[in-house]
């Protein structure tokens, strides 16, 4: 026996009853705001800020780190000094980084970079069509022949298309005395083609 199971799910809404009028045997007097709020808009006491939050800022409160990293090599010591400041004061103690520490220290920190810049391009939050385009490198191919043959030595990956999964359940119940209680019926996946 052999049954294809399919499901969906559909979600109905109901739309809620027309609000009646009340109807009131004294009728509410109709207010007009629209000249008092003109009026108190100009007589406002506090001004408008100087800067906008939400056109460069990148936190989620709108708000930038200001602390800036510096980074200083010391040609005398062979290390180099980090110090985080704000404008022109530092506000933490520097500290040192040999010259392993500080190459691993550019390669997590550009690791990093370089994977929110690709996040930011899938989830559609950058703004540069060349960065949510180029997600795959090119292949570059060092051959005469290749660049004679297709015109170029680049290879560009352009992927596109569906995927499409048929799933159903194969259930099968043979009432045959000879076999086990559990070996007479069986239930398997069947992932069609």
């Amino acid at each position: 026996m052999f049954a294809l199971f399919s499901a969906s799910i559909k979600c109905y809404a109901q739309i809620p009853p027309a609000a009646t009028k009340k109807t009131d045997t004294v009728p509410t007097p109709e207010k007009k705001v629209a000249d008092t709020a003109i009026d108190t808009l100009k007589n406002d006491s506090i001004p408008d800020l100087p800067y906008d939050f939400k056109r460069f800022q990148k936190g989620s409160l709108y708000l930038n780190n200001l602390m800036e990293s510096e980074i200083i090599y010391d040609p005398e010591s062979k290390q180099y000094i980090m110090a985080q400041k704000i404008g022109d004061y530092y506000i933490k103690h520097p500290s040192y980084m040999s010259q392993k520490e500080y190459k691993d220290y550019r390669l997590n920190k550009d690791i990093y970079q370089y994977f929110k810049e690709k996040v930011n391009a899938v989830s559609g939050r950058s703004k540069d069509t060349d960065a949510q385009r180029n997600l795959l490198p090119k292949y570059y191919i060092k051959s005469g022949l290749f660049k004679n043959i297709f015109g170029g030595n680049t290879i560009e990956v352009n992927p596109q298309g569906s995927v499409l999964t048929k799933m159903g359940i194969l259930y099968q119940k043979v009432e045959n005395p000879q076999l086990s209680e559990r070996n007479r019926q069986s239930t398997t996946f069947d992932f069609a083609k």
